[in-house]
């Protein structure tokens, strides 16, 4: 249900948020699709990969543990149950192809994220806003990094 208003007031993005996104959702999106982060960058450690992403999973691991921790602390505080499911991701067994089709990934869910959380700033929920504030700079990062790291891959 969107407002009957399409302004773009701060009264109007705050409602259009809470009504796309509420904390119980977003809390569950934002666990889930750290989870599959992990699952995928955990993969990478497992591959005849260059080092550059090597380093770059051990980073979304680092940030992605991180962030589903603060994301159990809020969940707990507001008595909610966060559920994973399972992801299987069917990626390319050739190595070079394997890293192609991880950062087309990664940048696609952090392009996807990164809209999320932008809208969850307009939350009425402090927790979800504060969140969404610690973690956006970490999301674009993440994202400019995979950018950079496609773009080199394809000079080669």
């Amino acid at each position: 249900n969107l407002p009957a208003s399409s302004d773009s007031s701060k009264q109007g993005s705050s409602e259009w948020a809470k009504n796309i996104i509420g904390p119980s959702r977003f809390i569950q999106m934002a666990y889930q699709s750290g989870f599959n982060e992990l699952a995928l960058a955990r993969t990478v450690l497992h591959r005849n990969v260059s080092e550059e992403l090597t380093h770059y999973a051990e980073m979304m691991i680092k940030d992605y543990t991180r962030a589903n921790e603060r994301l159990m602390e809020i969940a707990k505080a507001k008595n909610l149950a966060i559920e994973p499911a399972m992801v299987n991701f069917k990626l390319s067994e050739d190595d070079k192809k394997f890293e192609e089709e991880y950062l087309r990934i990664s940048m696609e869910d952090h392009t996807s994220k990164i809209s999320i959380f932008e809208r969850a700033l307009a939350s009425d929920d402090t927790a979800i806003r504060n969140f969404a504030t610690q973690q956006l700079p970490v999301l674009k990062k993440h994202l400019a990094e995979a950018m950079l790291l496609s773009k080199r891959k394809a000079q080669k």
